[in-house]
């Protein structure tokens, strides 16, 4: 239980902080001059919610997939209520999210084909995981689920793009200088493939659903 609603906090707090930027930040100059205050609005906190039936989508997906039966109807009761409330959610947060902020106005009269395809593709991928057939097809949902995601991070990079801090600086402005850069770099390419292969070892020795009488077994 605790595990759970430490989980939810975060990614509540992830979707205030997206909510927060997509709202605008207060800069003078290339400093932050708002407050931490100014996440508890409206779009934070739908955008909080959002996020938090997202993620319970995907956890719904992932249990269908790796779970036991002891599970699995739970786990098919929930991807349908988070499905629907994901798209329900979304929607209003981005109605409500376009209507307050020109930068987002701007974006959609710019990318108007690309955006526009990509919420189309977005509920009908919500609608897909409703209905997906989780019985015969177990990963279904799990990748309907992260379909969706991937489409809304689409669409999100489309809006922002190219600013770091959404409407107010830019990549470019933001930009380290090209001697931190090449230090990252080098650090990336050593460590990345590092997290891979022991992200995968982990993967390959869970493959299988978890047994009836768990894995210690």
């Amino acid at each position: 239980m605790v595990f759970g609603i430490a989980s939810g906090i975060a990614a509540l707090m992830q979707g205030l902080i997206l909510g927060g930027l997509l709202q605008g930040v207060q800069i003078e100059g290339q400093r932050f001059s708002g407050s931490v205050t100014g996440v508890v609005r409206i779009l934070p906190l739908v955008t909080g919610v959002t996020l938090v039936v997202g993620y319970s989508l995907l956890g719904a997906g992932w249990l269908i997939f790796k779970s036991n039966d002891a599970i699995q109807q739970f786990a098919q009761s929930s991807l349908r209520k988070t499905s629907l409330g994901f798209v329900v959610l979304f929607c209003g947060d981005c109605i409500y999210a376009t209507a307050i902020q020109s930068g987002i106005r701007s974006s959609w009269s710019s990318h108007m084909v690309s955006l526009s395809a990509i919420t189309i593709l977005l509920l009908l991928g919500g609608v897909a995981v409703m209905v997906s057939p989780a019985r015969s097809i177990s990963v279904l949902p799990l990748v309907l689920g992260l379909s969706v995601f991937a489409l809304g991070m689409s669409g999100l990079a489309l809006v922002v793009f190219p600013d770091i801090v959404p409407f107010r600086m830019s990549l470019w402005d933001a930009a380290s200088s090209s001697a931190s850069q090449r230090f990252l770099l080098i650090g990336a390419t050593l460590v990345t493939p590092v997290i891979l292969a022991y992200s995968a070892f982990a993967y390959w020795v869970f493959r299988e659903r978890t047994p009836e009488k768990g894995w210690q077994q």
